[in-house]
C-alpha cells in the first residue's frame, strides 16, 4: 500500500512540475506590474516611433492612474503640449486648452504618432482579452511567455495582440 501511495505521489509531483502556466494569472500580474489596480501611480513616458525609414518626432507624456481611471497629458513636442486624455472604464475624453467641454473619443484613435489613445491611457489585458499560451522565447537571456490575445468584445483597442 505504501508503495502504491509513493508511486501516485511521485506521478502527481512530476505532473505538477510540468503543468502549463495559468495564462489568466500571467495577464493579471502583467496588468498589475504596469500599474493596474494600484492605489496611484505616475509614469513619465518618452515615445519614439518609426515608420519604415522615417522617425517621428519624440513625444513626452505624463500618465497618472488611480485604480482604473487615468489621465494622460502631452508635454512634448512643445507645439502639442496641453491636450489631456481622461479614461474612466471604457470611456475616453480629450480636452485641450481653448475647448469649453471635453470631447468623447475612441481608445482606437491616435493622439499623435503610432500609439493609440488606449495604449497610452490604459489597457486591461486580463479583463479585455482571452489568452492562449503560444511558445516560450528568450529575450536578453531571460525566458519569456508568448501569449496570443483575442479581444473579448468590440470595445478593445486591438482585435488581436501577440504579447
Amino acid at each position: 500500500m505504501k508503495y502504491i501511495f509513493a508511486c501516485l505521489l511521485s506521478v502527481l509531483l512530476v505532473n505538477a512540475s510540468f503543468a502549463v502556466p495559468d495564462v489568466n494569472n500571467i495577464l493579471k500580474n502583467s496588468d498589475q506590474a504596469r500599474g493596474g489596480g494600484l492605489p496611484g501611480i505616475v509614469w513619465d513616458i518618452k515615445l519614439t516611433s518609426r515608420d519604415g525609414t522615417k522617425v517621428d518626432e519624440p513625444q513626452a507624456l505624463v500618465v497618472k492612474v488611480v485604480d482604473e481611471p487615468s489621465v494622460a497629458e502631452a508635454l512634448e513636442p512643445v507645439r502639442f503640449k496641453g491636450p489631456k486624455i481622461l479614461q474612466v472604464s471604457r470611456n475616453m475624453w480629450l480636452t485641450k486648452p481653448g475647448l469649453s467641454k471635453p470631447i468623447p473619443i475612441s481608445p482606437r484613435q491616435r493622439m499623435n504618432g503610432q500609439a493609440s489613445n488606449g495604449d497610452i491611457a490604459a489597457t486591461n489585458y486580463a479583463a479585455d482579452y482571452e489568452a492562449q499560451l503560444n511558445v516560450d522565447e528568450t529575450s536578453e537571456g531571460e525566458e519569456c511567455y508568448v501569449l496570443d490575445l483575442s479581444s473579448k468584445h468590440k470595445r478593445t483597442i486591438y482585435d488581436k495582440i501577440r504579447y
